[in-house]
C-alpha cells in the first residue's frame, strides 16, 4: 500500500537531507522479525533456511527497538516473517507498546493465528495489516502453505471479521498479497473476487523466485495481463500493487539503495539494509545485541 509520508515529496526531501547530513540516524521504515517460528511450510518462503535457526528476539529487545524507533522519529514500524510473527509469545504486548507510543505500525501475517482478542488489539494498535493468501480456492491454499485446505475458509472468516471491525471503527487499512507461483496463478481471478467481496483495501501481487529473474517475469507478464482485463470489466475499488515488479531483473548482490530509509531486524538480531540480502548474508550492518542502538549502526562511516 502506498504511504502517505512518500506522496508527500517536502517532507521526503526534508527527511533525505537530514539522513545524508546526519543529523538523522534512524531508518525511515524499521522491519523487525520477531521470530523464526511459524505455523505454516510455504513452498516458496525465502526464510526456510532462516526458520531453523529457531531464533527469536526477546520482549525486552524489542520493547528496547520500539522505544528507540519512536525516540529517533521512525515513521513506521513493521513486524513480518522470518516467521510468523503472531507466533511470538509477546505479540500483544509488543502491538500494545507501539500504540502507547504512537508508532505507525503494520504486521504481515499469515492470518491463520486470528482469534477475536487478536483481531481486537490488532484493530486497535496497527495502521496496516497485510496478510498472506496466495490462493483462491482452499486445493491451492493447501499446496502452496503446506496446511490443511480447510484452515482457508477460517482464513477468509477471520478477514471479513476484520473488514467489519475496520468498517465500524475506522481501524487499519487492509491488504491481502499472492504470491506468484505456477501452481496458484490460475486462481488468481478467485483471489481478486474474494478481496472485493471481503471489501479489503487493496492487493499486493509480487514473486519470491528470486533465483530464476526470467521466470519471475513470465509470472508478472501473465499476472499483468489476467488482472488488467479483468479490472477494466469491473467496476473496482481496490488498489492493486505490482511488488518487485522488476527488481528481481537487477543484481541483489549490490547494496540496496534504501539503505538510507529501510532496516530490517532478523529473529537472530542482525541488521541487513534490505530483506533481500538476508538470505546470501551481503551486507550485514551489525547486529542489535552487541550495539547501543540502531543509530550507532547507522553513524558507522561505511553507511
Amino acid at each position: 500500500m502506498e504511504n502517505s509520508f512518500f506522496n508527500n515529496t517536502e517532507s521526503f526531501e526534508i527527511y533525505l537531507k537530514q539522513r545524508l547530513e546526519g543529523r538523522i540516524a534512524s531508518p525511515l521504515i524499521l522491519e523487525i522479525q520477531p521470530t523464526s517460528v511459524c505455523n505454516h511450510n510455504c513452498i516458496f518462503c525465502v526464510s526456510k533456511k532462516a526458520r531453523t535457526s529457531g531464533g527469536e528476539i526477546s520482549w525486552p529487545m524489542i520493547k528496547r527497538l520500539i522505544c528507540d524507533a519512536a525516540e529517533s522519529k521512525t515513521a513506521i514500524v513493521r513486524f513480518c516473517g522470518g516467521g510468523e510473527p503472531l507466533m511470538h509469545p509477546h505479540i500483544c504486548d509488543i502491538l500494545n507498546k507501539c500504540a502507547a507510543l504512537k508508532i505507525k505500525t503494520e504486521i504481515t501475517t499469515n492470518g491463520t493465528l486470528f482469534n477475536d482478542t487478536l483481531i481486537d488489539i490488532a484493530s486497535r494498535c496497527c495502521d496496516h495489516i497485510r496478510i498472506s493468501v496466495d490462493a483462491g480456492n482452499a486445493a491451492t491454499y493447501s499446496r502452496i502453505h503446506n496446511v490443511n485446505a480447510r484452515i482457508y475458509q477460517a482464513l477468509w472468516d477471520s478477514i471479513y471479521k476484520l473488514s467489519r471491525v475496520r468498517e465500524r471503527t475506522g481501524g487499519p487499512t487492509i491488504e491481502l498479497s499472492f504470491v506468484l507461483h505456477d501452481l496458484n496463478i490460475d486462481s488468481l481471478p478467485i483471489f481478486l473476487e474474494k478481496a472485493q467481496k471481503a471489501r479489503v483495501d487493496g492487493i499486493t501481487v509480487t514473486t519470491n523466485i528470486i533465483e530464476d529473474h526470467q521466470l519471475s517475469h513470465a509470472l508478472y507478464k501473465s499476472a499483468k495481463l489476467t488482472l488488467s482485463n479483468k479490472i477494466k470489466k469491473e467496476e473496482n475499488n481496490i488498489r492493486l500493487n505490482w511488488a518487485h515488479d522488476d527488481s528481481f531483473l537487477h543484481d541483489t548482490k549490490l547494496l540496496c539503495p534504501l539503505v538510507l530509509l529501510y532496516g530490517v531486524i532478523t529473529p537472530t538480531g542482525d541488521f541487513y539494509p534490505s530483506c533481500h540480502h538476508i538470505a546470501s548474508g551481503r551486507h550485514l550492518l551489525g547486529n542489535i545485541y552487541s550495539i547501543s542502538s540502531i543509530r550507532s549502526i547507522l553513524k558507522e562511516d561505511k553507511i
